[in-house]
């Protein structure tokens, strides 16, 4: 019987200036539920897309973000097996979390 497992996809990872993949499911598809991004200093911004980077993957691109204020997004993104979701920021500072489950 397939089943939904919460877990956190990735945990609050700093993101780095180039698309990096933070999260790759194996075996299962995860499913994106609270996608958080934070900063501590003015002036930054954020992607993340879901596969190949690219202006058709990306869910939020060049999100601006406010010092000091997290930035949560609640849905329902479905991810299927071996598709990388990526983050990264213009500039470092960023830390950033995607949370949900994992169905198999």
């Amino acid at each position: 019987m397939a089943t939904y497992t919460p877990k956190p996809l990735a945990t609050q990872v700093a993101l780095a200036a180039s698309n990096t993949a933070v999260y790759t499911p194996s075996a299962v598809t995860g499913i994106i539920r609270t996608i958080q991004a934070e900063t501590t200093a003015a002036g930054k911004s954020f992607t993340l897309s879901i596969g190949t980077d690219g202006a058709g993957t990306r869910l939020l691109d060049a999100f601006a973000l406010t010092a000091n204020v997290p930035s949560i997004f609640n849905g329902w993104w479905p991810v299927l097996t071996g598709i990388a979701v990526n983050m990264y920021c213009a500039a470092t500072a960023v830390n950033g979390g995607l949370y949900g489950y994992e169905y198999a």
